[in-house]
């Protein structure tokens, strides 16, 4: 079962007052590793239950303690994912928690939408681990491989892309055989070939989604 949600409106009677979203911040707990979403802080919109938001926060997404850092005056906060319904970014694209229910996927998974039109969307679904310690045993001593710092963490994204005209939801694994049940999938086939482009690579893939997108439009 497949549940999506709509694009949050951006109604200025829902919009909540800086200092009362302020309120529901908490200093995040200190923790061993992080594994942040983006790169940098990113300036978003982040909406709350029964459609309200609050405008211009600072925010980031620790993807593995499952939390939402907020930056405010330099110092970070966290807010419980529970209470957020999304964050529209750079009103660009959306990270998602929790409004889209993958059968067998767990609650907490997180979606961030890198390519969208009125007939596709592309998710990027990023899980985050921790590395276990590598052990090398010798007849005299055993060595434990240490890191310094934090604790490595191994990021390792996967691709759904939601067909909008059949409501269709399907994970992408980077295989052409994958790409050939898209709609005109054959014609798609010869573009990523002619174009010698590599799905396992995100800006490939975005590009190989857009060209399907485009056929559709075409295909009217």
């Amino acid at each position: 079962m497949i549940q999506a949600q709509q694009h949050p409106s951006l109604d200025s009677r829902k919009a909540v007052p800086s200092e009362e979203f302020f309120r529901i911040l908490v200093p995040p707990e200190e923790v061993e590793g992080q594994a942040s979403l983006f790169e940098d802080w990113q300036l978003g919109i982040v909406f709350l239950s029964q459609g309200r938001f609050v405008s211009g926060v600072t925010f980031n997404y620790d993807l593995l303690h499952h939390r939402l850092l907020v930056l405010v005056d330099e110092k970070e906060y966290t807010l419980d994912p529970i209470a957020v319904d999304s964050v529209l970014v750079s009103n660009r694209s959306q990270v998602l928690i929790n409004p889209i229910i993958i059968e067998g996927a767990e609650t907490e998974s997180l979606l961030l939408k890198v390519y969208d039109s009125p007939r596709l969307s592309l998710f990027r679904h990023t899980v985050a681990t921790t590395e276990e310690e590598q052990e090398k045993t010798t007849s005299t001593t055993r060595l434990v491989y240490e890191h310094a710092g934090e604790i490595p963490v191994e990021l390792e994204p996967s691709y759904f892309l939601l067909n909008k005209m059949t409501r269709e939801f399907r994970e992408i694994q980077g295989k052409i055989k994958e790409v050939k049940k898209w709609e005109q999938g054959d014609k798609v086939v010869d573009f990523i070939k002619n174009q010698q482009l590599d799905l396992k690579e995100e800006s490939d893939l975005i590009k190989a989604v857009a060209f399907s997108d485009q056929l559709m439009v075409e295909g009217k």
